[in-house]
């Protein structure tokens, strides 16, 4: 749970038009022509929702789908989950394995899904976002609903995101980084199939991409930045010691 906001000034990142590249200690506004901040309802929506520690309720598909496998990256896994529900944004934790809800992450770490990706792959999400980690980024590759899903939400302009491996693995594969900036885990930068932006957060557009374990926070930050708002991300950033 954050604490009371704290005001803190934020600095654009844009560089170049439709473009932000983020370093370490910048966050910025989403352009409003791309995505929405996430609406707080002060009734309950039709769709399933999710009621926060404040008694908000957010509609579900303003949420966030986050599909894991075996082999995702540990920590880039753990931290967009947490990142994301500090900023009590509704994760929807998804299997895309159709036998089992606990998955084996890279290094060990064992995950239980919150759901299987075949029963929630077809509603509406504000996000989809994949973690790294070699594997469990040919598994997403490999997945085709989920591929068949975020081709959707590049399609109708809804953001999508991948860290490390999965931009180069998972996305380029299908054509879903074509036209696009962005940025992965950098041995893996000639397989990315876009325009190379050697930064640790890139957003073009509806899409977001990040390097690796190490710019995991920054990378989920930029996510609440997108979905919350400056003031929030800011927030959180600050109460994590996060620079």
């Amino acid at each position: 749970m954050v604490g009371s906001p704290l005001h803190t000034g934020i600095r654009s990142g844009a560089k170049l038009p439709g473009l932000r590249i983020h370093k370490k200690t910048r966050a910025t506004r989403f352009p409003d022509r791309i995505a929405a901040p996430i609406q707080v309802f002060e009734y309950t929506c039709r769709l399933r929702n999710t009621r926060t520690s404040h008694g908000a309720v957010f509609c579900m598909k303003n949420s966030v789908l986050v599909p894991i496998s075996d082999g995702v990256e540990d920590i880039e896994t753990a931290v967009i989950i947490d990142v994301l529900r500090r900023a009590e944004v509704p994760v929807a934790v998804a299997s895309i394995h159709t036998d089992r809800s606990v998955i084996e992450a890279a290094r060990g770490l064992r995950i239980e899904a919150d759901c299987m990706l075949a029963n929630r792959v077809d509603e509406d999400w504000k996000l989809v976002v994949l973690p790294g980690g070699l594997a469990g980024a040919e598994n997403f590759r490999d997945c085709t609903r989920l591929i068949e899903r975020l081709i959707r939400q590049r399609d109708e302009g809804a953001l999508f995101a991948a860290i490390c491996a999965s931009p180069a693995v998972a996305l380029s594969p299908h054509g879903l980084l074509e036209g696009y900036r962005a940025t992965c885990y950098p041995s893996m930068s000639d397989a990315l199939g876009a325009a190379y932006i050697d930064q640790p957060v890139v957003t073009d557009r509806n899409c977001v991409t990040s390097q690796g374990p190490g710019t995991a926070i920054d990378f989920a930050l930029e996510l609440v930045t997108l979905l919350r708002g400056a003031d929030t991300s800011a927030t959180i950033r600050t109460a994590m010691l996060a620079g």
